[in-house]
C-alpha cells in the first residue's frame, strides 16, 4: 500500500478516534436516536470527511445495523452499540463502541469482554497470525469472561469506497489458515450472554447502489445522480435522501440487543464495524431470557486477511409494494429501485414475532 493511501487511512482513523471520545461524553440516556445519528454525521462532515455509512444505534438485543427513521421517537437506553464510519477520499475507518446506560451498569463485564478480545486480537497481528488464530484468540478471550462470541458476525476487509470488501475475519476458530495480506481491515468481536448466533430482523432503511441502469423518470435520474456523486458505492439512508429531496424516509423497527466495541486497524486510530449474514426463516423457540451482546471493533486495519470471499450486507431488491419496502419518500419507478440493495437489521434475541436468538 502506497504512502498516500496510508495517510488517508490514518486521517480517517484519527477522526474516528476523536469522535469515539466525543460520543462517550455526549450520549445520555433518553436522547433521541435521530438526534444522535444527525450529530455524528454533522461532526464527521465538520472534519472535512463524509460518513462511510449511516451511523447506527442498536439497542439491547439488536446486534447491529439499526438506523432510525426520519421522524422516529425512539430514545437511547440500555445497552447501546454505536456504529459509524469515516470516509476520506474513499478510504474508510469503520468503528463501533458499546455504551451501558443502565442504572447499575449491568452490562459492564459484557462490554469489557468484547473490548479485551479486540485488544488481544490487535496484539496478535504483530505475529502474522492466520485467520483461524485471530478468531481463536477472540473466542477464547470472550469465553474466559463467561460469555460467548457471536460466530455469524465477523470483521471484514476495507477497500476504496467499499466498506465490506469481501474478506471475512472470524470471531471464532474457523480453521482458515490464510494469513492477512497488506490492506485495510476491521476486526469486530461481538460478545453475548446468549447462544452466540444472530438472525436477520426486519428490513432496515440503509441502501447501497447495486447495479447501474438508466431510469426513465427525470426525478429518479436526479436522485440517482445525487447518490452516485455523493456516496458512490457507499451505503446511504432514506433519511439522508429525505433531507435532500423533501421526501419521507421510513424503515425498520427497533427493540433491544447486544454489546460491541470497535475500531478499524490501520497504522493508527480506530474505525470499524460489523458484517451481517442473512438467514432464512426459522421457527422460534422462546428463550428463557433475552440475550444481550457486547461488541468490539478495530480501527481501519492496514494489513490483514484473505480467506474465501464472503459477501456481507445481504441484499434484497426493493419493491415498494411489499411491507418490507418502506422508503415511501423516494416514489421512484421500479427501475431505480432495482439499483439499490437494502440492509437488514440484525438482532440477537426474539422480540414478539421477530426471531433473533435461540437459547438452548
Amino acid at each position: 500500500m502506497d504512502e498516500e493511501k496510508i495517510k488517508k487511512y490514518i486521517q480517517a482513523g484519527k477522526i474516528a478516534a476523536n469522535l469515539r471520545k466525543f460520543i462517550k461524553s455526549y450520549i445520555k440516556e433518553g436522547m433521541l436516536l435521530t438526534d444522535i445519528v444527525k450529530k455524528i454525521k454533522d461532526k464527521i462532515e465538520d472534519e472535512g470527511a463524509i460518513s462511510a455509512f449511516p451511523p447506527t444505534i442498536s439497542i439491547n438485543d439488536i446486534a447491529a445495523h439499526y438506523h432510525p427513521l426520519k421522524n422516529e421517537e425512539t430514545k437511547i437506553h440500555g445497552l447501546a452499540k454505536i456504529d459509524f464510519g469515516i470516509c476520506v477520499d474513499g478510504y474508510i475507518a469503520d468503528t463501533a463502541l458499546s455504551i451501558d446506560l443502565t442504572e447499575n451498569n449491568e452490562h459492564k463485564k459484557l462490554i469489557e469482554a468484547s473490548e479485551l478480545a479486540l485488544e488481544n486480537a490487535i496484539k496478535l497481528l504483530k505475529k502474522n497470525p492466520t485467520l483461524n488464530d485471530i478468531g481463536k484468540t477472540i473466542q477464547e478471550t470472550i469465553k474466559s469472561k463467561g460469555f460467548s462470541p457471536v460466530i455469524n458476525l465477523s470483521g471484514h476487509s476495507l477497500e476504496k469506497y467499499n466498506v465490506h470488501a469481501g474478506i471475512t475475519i472470524p470471531n471464532y476458530a474457523n480453521g482458515n489458515n490464510n494469513h492477512l495480506e497488506p490492506g485495510a481491515y476491521a476486526i469486530e468481536p461481538f460478545a453475548t450472554n446468549g447462544e452466540g448466533k444472530i438472525y436477520s430482523g426486519s428490513s432496515g432503511n440503509i441502501y447501497q447502489i447495486k447495479e447501474q441502469k438508466n431510469p426513465r423518470s427525470q426525478k429518479s435520474r436526479e436522485i440517482l445522480d445525487y447518490i452516485k456523486n455523493k456516496y458512490k458505492t457507499l451505503p446511504f439512508s432514506a433519511r439522508w435522501l429525505a433531507r435532500e429531496f423533501d421526501t419521507a424516509g421510513t424503515g425498520s423497527q427497533c427493540s433491544s440487543g447486544p454489546a460491541r466495541s470497535g475500531c478499524c486497524f490501520a497504522p493508527s486510530p480506530p474505525g470499524s464495524r460489523d458484517t451481517r449474514r442473512q438467514s432464512g426463516q426459522h421457527r422460534y423457540t422462546p428463550p428463557p431470557r433475552r440475550s444481550h451482546t457486547g461488541r468490539a471493533d478495530s480501527p481501519s486495519a492496514l494489513r490483514l486477511p484473505p480467506p474465501e470471499s464472503e459477501t456481507s450486507w445481504p441484499a434484497h431488491e426493493l419493491n415498494p409494494s411489499t411491507p418490507q419496502s418502506r422508503c415511501k419518500g423516494l416514489r421512484a419507478p421500479s427501475t431505480l429501485l432495482l439499483l439499490i440493495r437494502r440492509q437488514r437489521t440484525i438482532k440477537v434475541v426474539h422480540i414478539r414475532r421477530q426471531l433473533i436468538q435461540q437459547n438452548l
